[in-house]
């Protein structure tokens, strides 16, 4: 069990000392999202990103909370601003992705998606998710060949494209290309 009253009370005692101290204000925003105080957690969330406005960390935890809060078009600013604070940053390209998916903006995702693929060829997690995306976007046989592709570079991680739709286990097209490989 955690002691979150402690917790809470040494990221305030923290502050007394420094109230620009951008983890402790983090620190608390975490606390009260673990306690599902969703409203708490964004206001510390948000001062946070206030305190240190180039952190990209506190702009994905903003991200995430807002996702959670269902607030999908603010969590896309969140996660655009990681983005461009970490250009480098792999993951975030799948979390903006699957936000404009989620928000009937598949076309985008897509666009998103592909030009993430240019940015970072390297990146297997952009093809995987590419292909589920022209996929589900009735695109089937260019899906095919970005899965293909993807197989190709890295099969190890072909679960990362059949747990963002778990019906695309059942296409026996995808399948037939992984016993290819």
């Amino acid at each position: 069990m955690k002691d979150w009253d402690k917790a809470l009370e040494n990221y305030h005692r923290a502050l007394e000392l420094d109230e620009f101290m951008g983890e402790a204000w983090i620190g608390l925003g975490t606390v009260h999202e673990e306690l599902n105080n969703y409203c708490k957690a964004l206001l510390y969330t948000r001062k946070a990103v206030d305190v240190e406005p180039i952190n990209p960390e506190y702009w994905y935890m903003l991200g995430d909370l807002l996702l959670k809060m269902d607030q999908k078009d603010q969590a896309l600013e969140a996660y655009n601003k990681v983005y461009e604070l970490d250009h480098g940053n792999s993951e975030i390209l799948i979390d903006i992705s699957e936000v404009l998916y989620d928000s009937g903006k598949a076309g985008l995702a897509i666009s998103t998606t592909s030009k993430g693929i240019e940015e970072q060829p390297e990146n297997i997690s952009l093809y995987y998710r590419l292909a589920a995306l022209l996929y589900l976007s009735g695109k089937e046989k260019e899906s095919l060949l970005v899965f293909e592709q993807a197989v190709s570079l890295d099969k190890e991680r072909v679960n990362e494209f059949f747990d963002f739709d778990t019906t695309l286990k059942d296409k026996t097209d995808f399948t037939d290309i992984l016993n290819l490989y």
